[in-house]
């Protein structure tokens, strides 16, 4: 038993260095375990390389210095060798255990309740009374959503755009970019993300789409990630059937009596006449114009971004509409921040009337003419932080349209 443990002490102190040489990997792995997975990896290459130079220069490489006859150089690199092959298992082992380490807790973070209140707001259908109960729908909402969701996957190749927007099933608030992996929420917006390739920028989180900057990366470079925090796409409402009642037994219409033949004409005019006519048009122009389309709107979400308060409808029309051209009145001054079209791109002209500033509207250029059943989806803003309501949609006249003013 004594000569085991005198000849584990001759072996260890082979490797008796300078202490202070000692801190530099010891150092450097520490830092590995706290920094994400590419810093990770090459702290744990250099942290390996200095300990290699470490080994090299003690007495297990190169031999006591008494020893007679010398250690070659040969043998002094393979026995560097050995010990480095032992090292580099340890960093290996460093390595998967820390980024082990690291999903596990990424797994359990929640989205921070300021983050879940654009979620808990599509819930109500009718806007909230105040502030107050707004935060504590939000607050008991945003824990059972996050926990019931499960992650979305998407994948991409980069156009190199400035906006790139890539359409999803989902309304993302959270999502998560490889390859660090780095988390992105709504509040974050626009971000600068790091990404293979170089760097892109988050820039919008939309109903059913992510809006990207990806100039800053090569063309075709593949971009992966996961949206972990989401709403649902809202379910189109269809409007209520128009039911009537039949009566059963309608009265029989009276018998028609012969009319004599009448005609007031001036002499030597030339008239139409007609003998018995009941109902039509003898002579003249007809103008048949399409009756005026129905519009159906609801209220989608209503929350407070940056001091403000953002309401969205969504609204569509039970039949083709021509000239599509929409006036919403609030019972506080509102604009128009956005229109979007469930179905893709559109061009609009954001109008606001200077004598009423209650009202805010928007006039679709393209496409036309706007489509029954077509869901589009309408982001009005308050002129201040005070909750406003819309009270009313309707058609705005042709003749308003002069006083637009494009935002």
């Amino acid at each position: 038993m004594g000569r085991s443990t005198v000849k584990l002490n001759v072996k260890f102190n082979q490797f008796k260095h300078s202490r202070w040489a000692s801190l530099a990997p010891l150092g450097l792995t520490i830092v590995a375990t706290l920094t994400p997975e590419t810093v990770r990896g090459m702290c744990l290459i250099i942290a390996w390389g200095v300990s290699v130079w470490i080994i090299y220069d003690t007495e297990f490489a190169k031999g006591p210095a008494d020893a007679s006859p010398k250690i070659t150089k040969s043998k002094r690199i393979m026995r560097t060798v050995s010990a480095s092959g032992v090292l580099f298992v340890v960093a290996v082992a460093v390595f998967a255990g820390a980024n082990g380490i690291e999903r596990r807790i990424f797994a359990k973070v929640t989205i921070p309740a300021g983050q879940d209140k654009p979620i808990a707001a599509q819930a109500p259908k009718q806007p909230p009374s105040g502030p107050t109960e707004n935060s504590n729908v939000s607050d008991s909402i945003a824990t059972e959503v996050r926990r019931a969701k499960t992650p979305v996957e998407f994948s991409f190749q980069s156009s190199g755009e400035k906006k790139q927007r890539i359409s999803s099933s989902v309304f993302p608030t959270f999502i998560e970019v490889e390859p660090a992996p780095t988390g992105v929420q709504d509040a974050d917006l626009p971000k600068d993300v790091a990404v293979n390739g170089g760097t892109i920028t988050v820039l919008r989180f939309g109903q059913g789409y992510m809006l990207f900057d990806t100039h800053g990366v090569p063309i075709g470079m593949p971009i992966r990630g996961r949206i972990l925090g989401y709403t649902e796409q809202p379910r189109r409402s269809v409007p209520p059937a128009v039911s009537a009642t039949k009566p059963t037994n309608p009265p029989a219409p009276a018998p028609a009596l012969p009319l004599p033949m009448s005609q007031e004409c001036a002499p030597g005019a030339n008239c139409a006449m007609s003998t018995g006519q009941q109902g039509g048009i003898t002579a003249g122009t007809i103008n048949l114009l399409p009756p005026e389309p129905k519009i159906t709107w609801s209220l989608n979400s209503h929350n407070v971004q940056n001091g403000v308060t953002v309401t969205s409808i969504l609204l569509s029309v039970d039949h083709s509409m021509e000239a599509p051209a929409f006036m919403a009145t609030c019972d506080l001054p509102c604009k128009t921040v956005n229109v979007e079209l469930m179905t893709g791109g559109l061009s609009t002209n954001l109008l606001s009337w200077s004598d009423n500033p209650n009202l805010a509207g928007f006039e679709l250029l393209q496409p036309r003419p706007l489509g029954a059943g077509v869901y589009v989806l309408w982001s009005i803003e308050s002129l201040d932080a005070n909750l406003f309501r819309v009270l009313d949609v309707q058609k705005a006249k042709a003749g308003e349209l002069t006083l637009r003013q494009p935002l």
